[in-house]
């Protein structure tokens, strides 16, 4: 009987299989497969358009069975920090379609929606979050105006050590939970992206 892999890609040496070679089979496509894919990190470039990842049976660094992968190749490293604030930054059309291809390999790939379940755990866990702070402004805003004698004072009203004491328990909000994410949304700035022709960020 010759050898059979698992759906990992792992491999099952039958007996009687790979005399004077069974420890090195063992490890190489067994133990090497089982590093890549608890603690194996990989870097893929998109910037070409579509990728095949590899998942070859009982082969070590194939970058698909890699337990993090990371997708590159498409905005220089130069031009992150431009990318979240409304400065003008401008995207070139050459740019722009390697975007739409990055972001076409991140959704076929499932990327893109295992990012958007991650992301909703966290983010409902941050409307909890926020809900509670509320409460403490609400109770807080309460005990000043009684403390004052005086209703519906808005906090800048307050004074000032009651102001900063209110500006302290409003930051202690997560702003993840009023930005949505959505593979749709991702869907859509692909397409725009592709056709846009380049654009300007402000």
């Amino acid at each position: 009987m010759a050898n059979a892999y698992t759906q990992l890609g792992f491999v099952k040496q039958a007996d009687g299989e790979n005399i004077g070679s069974w420890g090195d089979v063992l490890n190489e496509q067994l133990i090497d497969l089982l590093d890549d894919a608890i603690g194996g990190y990989v870097e893929v470039s998109v910037a070409s358009g579509n990728v095949t990842l590899a998942f070859a049976d009982g082969t070590a660094d194939n970058n698909g069975r890699h337990a993090v992968i990371k997708f590159t190749g498409c905005i220089d490293e130069s031009d992150h920090e431009y990318w979240s604030e409304n400065g003008g930054h401008e995207v070139d059309d050459q740019t722009a379609k390697q975007i739409h291809n990055q972001l076409k390999v991140l959704i076929e790939s499932g990327h893109t929606k295992k990012f958007e379940d991650d992301y909703e755990k966290e983010r409902l866990k941050a409307e909890k979050h926020n809900d509670k702070v509320e409460k403490e402004l609400e109770k807080f805003c309460k005990s000043v105006e009684k403390k004052l004698g005086k209703t519906n004072l808005a906090p800048m009203n307050f004074p000032k050590a009651d102001k900063d004491k209110w500006d302290e328990i409003y930051n202690k909000k997560l702003w993840s939970a009023s930005y949505p994410f959505s593979v749709e949304n991702v869907k859509e700035f692909a397409e725009f992206c592709r056709f846009s022709g380049g654009f300007k960020i402000c």
